[in-house]
């Protein structure tokens, strides 16, 4: 997964929801860089790697390129179970 954000704080404070949500959920965090600086920040989650980028960056290194013959995916939240 690729995403921005438009601070260094912005960064930290989706990828620290990330790495506990996915703790909650059992699955395996791998390792996380560059979290102390934040303007990229590396979520390594094994079968999903999350690269958290300041917006320039991301423009800059253009990430979307490498894989652009993967197919896109676009994000949708989950919608609530229906209670009996």
């Amino acid at each position: 997964m690729i995403l921005s954000g438009k601070s260094t704080r912005q960064n930290q404070a989706i990828v620290r929801d990330l790495k506990e949500t996915a703790k909650a959920k059992g699955i395996n965090v791998l390792g996380w860089e560059g979290y102390e600086e934040g303007s990229w920040v590396l979520l390594d989650l094994g079968d999903v790697v999350i690269h958290m980028l300041l917006e320039p960056l991301r423009d800059f290194y253009d990430l979307e390129s490498i894989w652009a013959e993967a197919p896109k995916v676009k994000w949708q939240k989950a919608k609530p179970a229906k209670s009996k």
